[in-house]
């Protein structure tokens, strides 16, 4: 009983590639799930875990869910976060190296046809990937249940494995592909300490984007969004949202694919009087993409 009390009221949660305990307590991690964090924490509808944290011992994930046809399976995704604050943070190892989350290549022929998940022959054009995503909402309903109040994201390594998705990033595909490490939305939040490897996107043959096809395949590795203006910078960030010593390196592409590594978006009815301060800020982050790559890119609307 006091152990299912426990497991009812726990907001920490340590997992690690070779964990076989409970997860609850540090130094106990729990194996490596996909369908388990996202089904028990990531989209939780307990009330006790209205804020979490997920943390990760040091060593390689491989983010791949069971081949089943629901989107929470598949890749890492934050949903059900109205009013919700919801943390992942690697712990370092004694080298300093940072936690490695990898996105897995699914099945050929397996996973459900949608958005979420790649599955080959693509059923999209172009197919699009993310290893950590959240639900985003509507302009109009920003209450909707999907939209988090702070998203906090920190030490940690996200690698796209482009050479490793099979035929999706081949010469073979025609109908294009993109890969990003993070898309979120939140009220607040931050990237901290995080490097992004190895996404990439692939171009729609035989138009790329300087043959005539205006909107080109265009991937967004690191990507933040709020619906919000005027909201209070929090835990001692320099602005409401803030993207902070992130590493965006080795962005691949094929067939006149390209991308823009470090945006933001703000979208939101209400126009702003005169000069306001900064919803979000990206601050000491670098980017070594060479090629046909955007460092940083906001849009609003």
């Amino acid at each position: 009983m006091l152990l299912g009390l426990f497991r009812l009221f726990a907001t920490d949660y340590f997992v690690s590639p070779s964990g076989t305990e409970s997860g609850l307590v540090t130094n106990h991690p729990a194996p490596f799930s996909v369908s388990d964090l996202n089904l028990n924490w990531l989209g939780s509808t307990n009330s006790n875990r209205a804020d979490i944290t997920i943390y990760f011992y040091p060593g390689n994930y491989s983010v791949k869910g069971a081949n089943v046809a629901n989107d929470y399976n598949q890749r890492l995704l934050i949903y059900n976060a109205t009013n919700r604050t919801i943390r992942l943070k690697g712990i370092p190892a004694s080298d300093g190296s940072l936690p490695v989350l990898t996105l897995a290549a699914l099945d050929a022929n397996a996973g459900p046809l949608t958005n979420w998940c790649p599955t080959w022959p693509s059923s999209q054009s172009p197919y699009q990937d993310w290893l950590l995503r959240s639900y985003t909402t509507d302009v109009n309903n920003p209450l909707a249940r999907d939209y988090a109040n702070r998203i906090e994201i920190e030490n940690l390594e996200f690698d796209g494995n482009f050479d490793g998705q099979g035929a999706l990033t081949s010469a073979a595909n025609e109908t294009g592909y993109k890969s990003s490490a993070i898309e979120v939305w939140a009220n607040t939040g931050h990237i901290r300490n995080v490097r992004v490897r190895n996404f990439g996107a692939v171009g729609a043959v035989p138009q790329p984007l300087v043959e005539g096809n205006i909107a080109g395949v265009e991937a967004f590795p690191v990507s933040i969004g709020t619906f919000s203006i005027g909201q209070t910078a929090q835990g001692g960030d320099l602005a409401p949202w803030l993207v902070e010593d992130v590493d965006v390196s080795t962005f691949r592409t094929l067939h006149g694919g390209y991308g823009t590594m470090i945006s933001g978006q703000v979208l939101t009815n209400i126009v702003p009087s005169g000069f306001s301060s900064p919803v979000a800020l990206v601050h000491r982050c670098s980017v070594n993409c060479p090629g046909t790559t955007i460092a940083f890119g906001p849009s609003d609307a």
